[in-house]
C-alpha cells in the first residue's frame, strides 16, 4: 500500500505530546482563490445539484412528501399490481400498508418486481430510511439500492483525516482500489459510508474508520461532527437525496490509515492547496468528494468571506433537497 507521509520534523507548537492532536484547528493559509478555481468549485457543486424533475413524480408514503419516484419504475409496478396510487399531483404508496412493517414488507416486494425489470441490479441488503427529513419520524424502510428509484432521502458519514503540522494542517486522502463499482481509482475521504438506518452516525464512524483506514475505536471516537453536505442529482434509477454528515478526526502525526475491507488502494497524506486541486478538479475524485473537500477548505479559512465566490460556495453545499 502506497503512503505519502509528512516530513519527521513537521511538529505543531500546542499540539498534544502524546497524541499529536491541537487543542484548537491549527491557523490555515487565507487568501482569495483564483477566479477559474472558483468557478470549477462551483461547477462541481452544480454537477451534484443536476436534477429533471420531468423524469420523477412527487411521492408520498401515509400522506408524507418523502420522495421523487421515477416514472419508469410507477410504470413497472402499475404493470404488477396494486402497490401505487397514481394521482394528478403525485403518487402514493398505496393506503392498504397502512403500518412501517407493512410499508416495509410492500418496499421489499417491489424491489424483487424492480430487480425482475432490469430496473435495479442487486439488493444491496442494507436498510436505508423512508422518512421526511433526518430526525423526522421512520415510516419504513427499504433497501438502499431502492433509495434513487423512489428518490427517498440518503444519509452518510465522511470523515477528514487531519494532521497537523508547522506548515499548516495535511489531510489523508484515498484512492479507491479498481475493482470498486463504484468510481474505481478515484480519489476519496480517508473515512466515508452509507448510514444504515439502524446505526447512529458516531456509531457507524467508528465502525467505517475501522475497516477502511484502521482506526482504533478510541481514536475514531474523537471525531468531532463538522456539518452536512447536501445534494440532489439525477441517478441512472432515477433521483439521488444525499446529506453527508462531515466529522473532523485530528490524528497523531504517527498515525497511518491502512484499509482493511479492500475498497481502498492507498492515501497520501496531502497539504491543503492539493485539497484545494482536487476539490477543483472534475476527473480526480468520487463525484460527492469535491463537496466535502470544499466544505473543509471553508471551515479551514482557505475559502474566506473575501472570496467573490464564497456565499454561492456556502449556500451550494446545503441546498435543499
Amino acid at each position: 500500500m502506497g503512503i505519502m507521509t509528512p516530513s519527521s520534523d513537521s511538529k505543531t507548537p500546542g499540539a498534544s505530546a502524546a497524541a499529536g492532536i491541537p487543542a484548537q484547528p491549527p491557523a490555515s493559509p487565507t487568501g482569495g482563490p483564483a477566479e477559474s478555481r472558483a468557478r470549477a468549485w462551483l461547477d462541481r457543486i452544480a454537477a451534484c445539484n443536476r436534477f429533471d424533475p420531468g423524469r420523477c413524480r412527487p411521492f408520498r408514503v401515509s400522506g408524507t412528501r418523502v420522495g421523487w419516484v421515477a416514472k419508469s419504475a410507477v410504470t413497472a409496478l402499475a404493470a404488477a399490481g396494486d402497490w401505487l396510487s397514481d394521482r394528478a399531483d403525485g403518487v402514493d404508496l398505496s393506503p392498504r400498508f397502512d403500518t412501517p412493517a407493512r410499508r416495509t414488507a410492500a418496499f421489499d416486494a417491489m424491489a424483487e418486481i424492480l430487480l425482475a425489470a432490469g430496473m435495479i441490479r442487486r439488493i444491496r441488503g442494507e436498510r436505508y430510511p423512508v422518512l421526511e427529513d433526518w430526525g423526522r419520524p421512520l415510516l419504513a424502510t427499504l433497501d438502499r439500492g431502492l433509495a434513487p428509484v423512489f428518490g427517498t432521502r440518503s444519509f452518510g458519514v465522511h470523515v477528514n483525516g487531519l494532521v497537523a503540522s508547522r506548515d499548516g494542517p495535511k489531510v489523508w486522502i484515498a484512492t479507491r482500489a479498481p475493482d470498486v463499482a463504484v468510481s474505481p481509482n478515484k480519489k476519496d475521504n480517508m473515512v466515508a459510508g452509507g448510514l444504515p438506518v439502524d446505526l447512529p452516525p458516531r456509531v457507524n464512524v467508528i465502525k467505517e474508520a475501522a475497516e477502511e483506514a484502521g482506526v482504533p475505536a478510541d481514536l475514531a471516537a474523537q471525531a468531532r461532527p463538522a456539518g452536512m453536505v447536501r445534494y440532489r442529482m439525477d441517478d441512472t434509477k432515477g433521483v439521488r437525496r444525499d446529506t453527508l454528515f462531515v466529522y473532523d478526526l485530528w490524528l497523531p502525526q504517527d498515525f497511518r490509515p491502512e484499509n482493511r475491507d479492500g475498497e481502498v488502494a492507498c492515501f497520501d497524506l496531502v497539504d491543503l492547496e492539493t485539497v484545494a486541486a482536487l476539490a477543483a478538479d472534475g476527473q480526480a475524485c468520487k463525484f460527492n468528494i469535491p463537496l466535502v473537500l470544499i466544505d473543509l477548505l471553508i471551515r479551514l479559512g482557505v475559502i474566506a468571506p473575501e472570496d467573490p465566490a464564497y456565499a454561492d460556495l456556502v449556500q451550494g453545499l446545503r441546498q435543499p433537497v
